[in-house]
């Protein structure tokens, strides 16, 4: 059972961040009719399985404390990120489509943190490269990912996977310390010396 002084000198920077979209009948959406996977350009359209013939068009990518687009600013971005691949959409959205928000924690390079969580407690020298970090027995964070969580979650957990298995990582050592949950608070600690 960890407690919180586990957590003691961790530095994990995570903020919000909304993103908006619609849900659509594809029927209102010629160019986008019949889809039967997602495609994605500067913005997405993705069918939902769970309601056939129904569409999630998205993202913005706001700062959770910034004011809110309204459902035309939404719209025209969601519209323009699109055009690509579905040609051009009508100048406002359909009387049919419902507007969603959502909130997505990301860390601040936008990587997202994956892989086994330091034992703050136990580190001595802040200098030592993440992978001779000590780390917390079983410990592991898959978070902050924002808008990339659906492209980075099989990745996430096969290394995560790999971890607790003590199998070689899916990864590239580089890879690793760029996506390891330690980089933010030892980066500090080097900062305050």
């Amino acid at each position: 059972m960890l407690g919180a002084s586990a957590l003691h000198g961790a530095e994990l920077p995570l903020r919000g961040q909304r993103g908006q979209g619609f849900v659509l009948p594809d029927d209102a959406l010629p160019g986008l009719r019949g889809l039967s996977r997602g495609v994605m350009a500067d913005t997405y359209a993705m069918p939902l399985p769970d309601a056939p013939g129904q569409l999630f068009i998205g993202a913005t990518y706001e700062d959770a404390a910034a004011p809110a687009l309204d459902a035309e600013q939404v719209w025209a971005h969601i519209a323009d990120g699109l055009q690509p691949l579905s040609g051009q959409l009508p100048a406002t959205p359909p009387a049919s489509a419902r507007l969603f928000c959502g909130m997505r924690a990301v860390t601040p390079d936008r990587r997202g943190a994956i892989g086994a969580w330091p034992d703050f407690a136990a580190l001595r020298t802040p200098q030592a490269p993440l992978r001779e970090w000590p780390r917390l027995t079983g410990v592991h964070l898959h978070a902050g990912l924002g808008s990339r969580g659906l492209v980075m979650a099989t990745l996430g957990a096969e290394l995560i996977a790999a971890e607790l298995e003590g199998e070689p990582a899916p990864l590239e050592r580089e890879l690793l310390d760029a996506l390891a949950p330690g980089r933010f608070a030892r980066r500090a600690r080097l900062r305050a010396g």
